[in-house]
C-alpha cells in the first residue's frame, strides 16, 4: 500500500476550546500528531499522504513547509465541513486504488505491514482496526462472525444491554471501490462509520483485532494521559514484540464457581476484580481469559446466552477501566449421555483445557512468549495447563481451592485470591 490518507478537517469542538490549533497540530511529547503520522509512514515506507484539511488549514500548511520528509504529501481542503464522510468522498478522485485511512487526533504506533497483510488476505473491500478499550460505553463497537467478517456496528451511545468490548479504533484498510461517490455522496454531512461502513455491511467488511497501540487524543483528559507517560507511544505490548501474558481461569477464578454457569443473571464477581484486571491493563502483561465451557455441549446454554455472560463480564470490567485482550473458551465435553446435549460438540478435542489448543492459539495470534507468561486458576486442571505449556503456575484459595484431585501437580504459587496473586506478579516480574 503506498497511500495514506488522513482526515483532519474537523474542529475539534471536544478539544479546541483549550488549544487555538487544529487537532493535527496538538502537541505529543513536545512534537505535533502531524510529526507522528508521518514519521509511522516513513517506517513503513508510504509514498503518498494525503491531508484532507479545513479548520485553520493554513496553520497545517505552514507546519509542512519547514517539515522534511521523502513522502509526497498532497493537502485537500475543504471549504464547507461535511463529516469524516463527506471529506473522503469529495476527496474521492485524489485516492488510490487502495489506501490507509486514518483520523487526525489519534496518535498510534500500528505494524502497518501486518494490518495490510490481513486486509489482502480476507480481500476485504474494507478492513477496521478493531482492539478492546478501557472505554467501550462511549465507543462505536463491532459485531463480528468467527471468521471476522463484521455483522453489525453498534453506534454510540449504545442502545443494546449487551454488547462485546471490541472498539472502533479510526484506523481503516480500503479500497477505492467500495467508496461509490454517487452512491453515497449527499452534499451533506456524513459521518465513515455511522453513515458508510454500518449502512454497507453486505460488503466485505472485516474486522482485525490488534493490540498495537492506537489512542484518540481528541480529548483534553486523554491528551494530558498520555503526555504524562512518554513511554506509551513505544509501549512493549503490540504484535511485533514478543509478549508476555497474564492466563486467567474465568468460574473460581474472577467470578464465583456456581457450577455449571449458563446464565448471565448467575454471574457474581469477586471483590475488586475490575480493579486488578486495569493493573494487568497498565502494566507490560496482556491479559486473556481461558475458560473450559462445557455447558454448550451439554445443551445447558446456547451459543447467545454465552456470549450475554461474556458481554456482561466486558461490561463490568469497563466500569472500572478493565478490559480483557481476548476471549478463548472451548464449547466441547468428552462424555456423552446427557439429555439435550449437541451432538457434534461431543469429543474430544484439542482446546479443552488441560489440553494446550487455546493457550498455542493465543501464543500464535498475539506473539506470546510462554515462558514469561502466568497461569491464574482455581484448579489442577489450571496448573497442568500452565505447566505443560512452560508458563509460570498460581493457585487460588477460591473456587475449588485445588481440590478437584483431577491431577497430581504442584503450582509455583498459592494466593488467597486473584487480588493478591497479581499484586505479586506486577510487584516482582513487571519488567520491560
Amino acid at each position: 500500500m503506498r497511500q495514506l490518507v488522513i482526515l483532519a478537517g474537523g474542529k475539534g469542538t471536544r478539544i479546541k476550546k483549550y488549544f487555538n490549533v487544529p487537532k493535527l497540530l496538538l502537541k505529543v511529547y513536545g512534537k505535533p500528531l502531524l510529526y507522528w503520522h508521518i514519521r509511522l509512514a516513513e517506517k513503513y515506507r508510504f509514498k503518498k499522504i494525503l491531508l484532507i484539511t479545513g479548520y485553520k488549514s493554513d496553520f497545517i500548511e505552514n507546519y509542512l513547509k519547514k517539515f522534511n520528509t521523502t513522502i509526497k504529501i498532497e493537502l485537500f481542503k475543504e471549504d464547507i465541513l461535511e463529516g469524516t464522510g463527506g471529506a473522503l468522498l469529495k476527496s474521492y478522485n485524489y485516492l488510490d486504488k487502495s489506501f490507509m485511512l486514518t483520523y487526525g487526533d489519534v496518535l498510534s504506533n500500528i505494524n502497518l505491514n501486518n494490518f495490510y497483510k490481513y486486509h489482502l488476505k480476507k480481500k476485504a473491500d474494507v478492513t477496521v482496526f478493531t482492539h478492546p478499550n478501557d472505554h467501550p460505553g462511549s465507543s462505536d463497537i463491532v459485531i463480528k462472525k468467527s471468521n471476522d467478517r463484521i455483522v453489525k456496528i453498534l453506534k454510540y451511545p449504545h442502545n443494546r444491554k449487551f454488547y462485546p468490548n471490541l472498539a472502533i479504533s479510526a484506523s481503516f484498510c480500503i479500497n477505492k471501490n467500495f467508496i461509490n461517490k454517487e452512491k453515497f455522496y449527499k452534499n451533506k454531512k456524513t459521518d465513515f462509520v455511522k453513515d458508510i461502513l454500518s449502512k454497507n455491511l453486505d460488503h466485505k467488511i472485516f474486522s482485525y483485532q490488534s493490540i498495537d497501540f492506537i489512542k484518540d487524543c481528541g480529548q483534553k483528559k486523554r491528551l494530558v494521559k498520555i503526555n504524562k507517560n512518554l513511554n506509551i507511544l513505544f509501549q512493549v505490548k503490540n504484535f511485533t514484540n514478543k509478549n508476555k501474558c497474564i492466563f486467567l481461569d474465568m468460574d473460581g477464578t474472577i467470578v464465583h464457581e456456581i457450577g455449571h454457569l449458563n446464565h448471565y443473571k448467575k454471574l457474581k464477581f469477586y471483590s475488586n476484580i475490575a480493579n486488578s484486571i486495569r493493573k494487568i491493563n497498565e502494566s507490560n502483561f496482556l491479559c486473556v481469559l481461558v475458560t473450559n465451557k462445557p455447558v454448550i455441549a451439554r445443551g445447558e446454554c446456547s451459543l447467545q446466552m454465552l456470549n450475554k455472560i461474556f458481554c456482561n463480564l466486558e461490561n463490568y470490567l469497563s466500569s472500572s477501566s478493565g478490559y480483557l485482550d481476548k476471549i478463548y473458551f472451548c464449547p466441547h465435553h468428552p462424555e456423552k449421555g446427557f439429555k439435550n446435549e449437541i451432538k457434534n460438540l461431543k469429543i474430544s478435542c484439542n482446546c479443552r483445557k488441560p489440553k494446550k489448543g487455546l493457550i498455542i492459539k493465543a501464543k500464535n495470534e498475539m506473539n506470546i512468549n510462554l515462558s514469561n507468561s502466568w497461569m491464574i486458576g482455581d484448579t489442577t486442571t489450571d496448573i497442568k495447563l500452565g505447566k505443560s505449556t512452560g508458563m509460570k503456575t498460581i493457585l487460588l484459595n477460591t473456587g475449588f481451592k485445588g481440590e478437584d484431585n483431577k491431577f497430581k501437580v504442584k503450582p509455583d504459587y498459592n494466593f488467597n485470591n486473584f487480588n493478591a496473586a497479581i499484586n505479586y506478579i506486577l510487584r516482582k516480574h513487571d519488567h520491560k
